[in-house]
């Protein structure tokens, strides 16, 4: 029956901290937001109430020894809950911006939501990062796209076949299978081979570099846009 109380309480947390900045951001409604962190505040509680109990008439030392370390225990496995169920929300999210469905201004200010609970649950920076893998390389494919935008607008190929034959050649610069895109010393010995490294295309070259370095993209208003 413990077992059971403590997945209850495990699922309970991770509801409060996951789902309601959902809640908030999608359906932009704070009310049903908070009154999702009250019920799952609610049974997180009940499922521990009988540990609360045990732990007042129990013998006190002895007791609160065992709950304090089975509540260490909870806390990592939540944290590892919550990487989790981030993480597959994180890559579904970014999957999905290539179908169009959402605004990528709305999708990163889930993922920053979801990342700040993350860190606030107190989340290591390798389960952040873990949880964040799917999602950069999402990124990076935006950022091929939007590159291979400019780079086309450079060129001003005058016929069809043309834009065509670059777009075939630009196919050596991404893996959409594996969400592999080349690296920006590559997109620059790309654009430079094809006389197109013009100033706005080489910004966004250096865009993509500092996301790599960083993790940060850089003129967010402008990403979005595109």
């Amino acid at each position: 029956m413990q077992s059971v109380d403590r997945i209850f309480f495990v699922v309970s947390l991770c509801f409060v901290l996951i789902v309601p900045p959902l809640i908030g951001l999608v359906l932009h409604d704070s009310s049903v937001a908070w009154l999702t962190v009250l019920c799952g505040s609610l049974v997180a509680f009940l499922s521990r109430i009988e540990a609360l109990a045990e732990l007042r008439i129990g013998p006190l030392r002895a007791t609160m020894r065992e709950k304090i370390a089975e509540a260490v225990a909870t806390v990592e496995q939540l944290r590892e809950l919550a990487t989790s169920i981030t993480t597959a929300f994180l890559t579904d999210l970014i999957g999905s911006s290539f179908m169009g469905v959402m605004s990528n201004d709305r999708r990163l200010r889930i993922h920053d939501e979801l990342i700040e609970k993350l860190r606030s649950l107190g989340a290591t920076d390798s389960q952040i990062n873990r949880a964040e893998k799917d999602w950069r390389d999402g990124i990076s494919i935006v950022y091929y796209r939007i590159i291979s935008n400019e780079m086309q607008k450079a060129a001003n190929h005058p016929t069809t076949a043309e834009h065509n034959k670059m777009s075939s050649e630009m196919q050596s610069l991404v893996d959409f299978r594996a969400w592999k895109v080349a690296l920006p010393t590559e997109y620059e010995k790309f654009a430079r081979d094809h006389q197109v490294l013009t100033q706005e295309v080489q910004s966004w070259i250096d865009d993509y570099r500092h996301f790599l370095n960083s993790n940060e993209i850089r003129r967010r208003s402008e990403f979005v846009t595109r």
